[in-house]
């Protein structure tokens, strides 16, 4: 097994609740949220200008130990957003992928007075998913900026579904995660290009694009 695949596989308890919301519609991921601000009062708020990043002990150890960028959210639309809300812009020249901040709740845990009235897992698993949403848009991100190396042409192009598949197994080696993942990613994600959303589907074990006509320009 690849060595990055293999590492991939131990995963942590925010890793592993990222990766059930890989296969989340958008409206569904909203309403768990909102279902679990209700069942946990106080326990999480929405991120406000200038908050900090939900960051992983994992991505924070990377930028100290060794200058890695911590991945952030574009600040600033770079595409006119279309109804739908994509979950990525591909966009500029060379293209570039970003993950959609309105496409994600963007969430803090709360630790304030009255988090000491509460019991040690509410309070652990606030911060678990404020990070596992932002560890879902990054995933997708990674994902779409891997399709977007191995296949240039979905950029510009005004027929996606004329693209050549992509391998699972292609696609995860890019990413340095699992095939399981990618498969999961295939199933909720979508795009948009400066000629409207696509979104991804599978056939035959492989990736494929498919422009979706509910949200053309």
């Amino acid at each position: 097994m690849d060595a990055k695949l293999e590492k991939a596989l131990v995963m942590t308890p925010q890793l592993q609740m990222a990766i059930r919301m890989l296969t989340m519609s958008q409206a569904e991921l909203f309403a768990m949220v909102a279902e679990w601000r209700e069942t946990h009062p106080g326990a999480i708020a929405d991120l406000e200008p200038g908050d900090p990043e939900p960051v992983s002990i994992e991505e924070q150890d990377d930028f100290d130990e060794r200058g890695i960028p911590i991945w952030t959210f574009l600040a600033e639309p770079p595409l006119p957003t279309l109804a739908g809300c994509p979950d990525v812009w591909v966009f500029g020249n060379p293209p570039q992928a970003r993950a959609n901040p309105s496409a994600t709740p963007r969430i803090k845990a709360v630790f304030d007075d009255a988090a000491m009235t509460r019991s040690a897992a509410d309070v652990r698993e606030a911060s678990w998913l404020a990070r596992s949403l932002r560890m879902r848009a990054k995933t997708m991100e990674k994902v779409v900026a891997a399709l977007l190396t191995l296949r240039p042409q979905m950029a510009i192009s005004l027929e996606p579904e004329t693209l050549a598949p992509v391998g699972h197994r292609e696609v995860a080696e890019a990413v340095g995660m699992h095939e399981s993942t990618i498969k999961r990613v295939a199933t909720a994600l979508r795009y948009q290009t400066i000629h409207g959303v696509v979104r991804l589907a599978e056939s035959k074990g492989k990736i494929t694009h498919v422009r979706d006509d509910q949200y053309l320009p």
